[in-house]
């Protein structure tokens, strides 16, 4: 109801915001879109305002998941390295893969119904929520996460697993099955491509 009341209050601000070109919003748009998305979701430890919701998303976006780039931030405004880890895989987990691409969804229901008898149209979120979902990655990453190998390991290997024109997940998990480690592996990741590999 707060979120609703809040569409009714500014109709052509938030009509702005949901007026995308494409798939996917701005910068602009998702910062202003923050507010919305945090008073669905709240706030933790992990995300303490909208303005830094949006801003998590945005560098999370810009740097395709790569989660160092929110380390490096948060050990920027002086977290310690282990503290500035486990924030951001907090806020990759739980706010990034779940609460916000069911915030975003929500929202743009919210808005469609709002704005709509309003006469605006809403953009379609759902794709730029998968992609958030997904970490900004390439298809299947986060998947193959949750069959043992991280996600730095799926990405070396991306080119191999044909993750770009890769339709279904069991194409790449018989792609995964018949890999060799590559020379730039370290022992590490053998072990970790070796163990996901037996498990199949």
């Amino acid at each position: 109801m707060k979120m609703a009341e809040r569409l009714a209050s500014e109709p052509q601000r938030w009509a702005n915001t949901f007026n995308w070109r494409g798939s996917y919003p701005t910068n602009e748009q998702v910062r202003v879109l923050g507010e919305l998305l945090f008073t669905l979701t709240g706030s933790s430890g992990t995300v303490r305002s909208a303005a830094q919701l949006g801003a998590r998303v945005n560098v999370l976006r810009h740097h395709r998941g790569d989660l160092r780039a929110l380390v490096n931030q948060q050990m920027g405004r002086g977290q310690s390295a282990d503290d500035a880890v486990e924030d951001a895989l907090d806020f990759a987990r739980n706010w990034a893969q779940f609460k916000i691409p069911t915030a975003l969804m929500t929202a743009r229901s919210l808005a469609a119904d709002v704005l709509g008898k309003a006469g605006y149209s809403v953009a379609d979120t759902a794709i730029f929520a998968g992609e958030l979902e997904n970490m900004f990655l390439p298809p299947f990453v986060t998947v193959l996460e949750e069959y043992g190998l991280p996600t730095a390991v799926t990405i070396k290997l991306q080119r191999a697993l044909r993750l770009d024109r890769a339709v279904t997940l069991d194409d790449v998990l018989l792609r995964l099955r018949d890999i060799w480690p590559p020379n730039s592996f370290d022992p590490f990741e053998q072990e970790m491509l070796a163990d996901t590999q037996g498990a199949l």
